[in-house]
């Protein structure tokens, strides 16, 4: 879902919707899908659940059809920008996450993985400290490989429940 040329090391935005508008232009330079209809898509969901979690961290995320697989756009924004958040920090670690618009299921694993990494307090630590787009992009995919490797399989999972129940 992330390539290296979908990271931003650094993005200058003066708000919310402004650093919205750039991501989506950003995302949309590898994409079929017109520049302006991706925009539109990602300001009418700007306001979906899980936009701001906090701790510097917002996962704007968005529906588009025509879109033929999910697409993470990530950016470190400085200044930091005021998304909303629960906790009242502002943001500064951006990842936003497109999705065809006939997959909600695989959206909605893709958003819980993204949000696995940004909750790692490690992990936001060496993102604010990387100083390349080779660095952020190294960090991101380290972190999910170890998210993804932590998380028992469907088969692990009945394998361990149906051990259990015989014991």
């Amino acid at each position: 879902m992330l390539s290296i040329e979908q990271v931003i090391p650094s993005l200058r935005a003066r708000n919310k919707r402004d650093a919205l508008q750039k991501l989506a232009a950003h995302a949309a330079t590898d994409l079929p899908v017109a520049e302006e209809a991706i925009k539109r898509f990602v300001l009418e969901s700007a306001d979906l659940p899980a936009f701001g979690p906090g701790t510097g961290v917002a996962l704007p995320h968005a529906f588009v059809p025509g879109l033929p697989n999910p697409v993470v756009t990530f950016a470190r924004l400085e200044p930091d920008v005021d998304f909303g958040a629960a906790d009242g920090t502002k943001t500064d670690l951006v990842a936003l996450l497109l999705s065809p618009a006939d997959n909600a299921g695989n959206h909605l694993r893709a958003l819980a993985c993204i949000a696995r990494t940004l909750r790692d307090s490690t992990a936001r630590d060496l993102l604010r400290a990387a100083n390349s787009r080779e660095s952020v992009y190294a960090i991101l995919c380290g972190c999910e490989e170890q998210y993804w490797t932590r998380e028992p399989s469907f088969d692990e999972s009945a394998r361990r429940r149906s051990k259990s129940t015989a014991d």
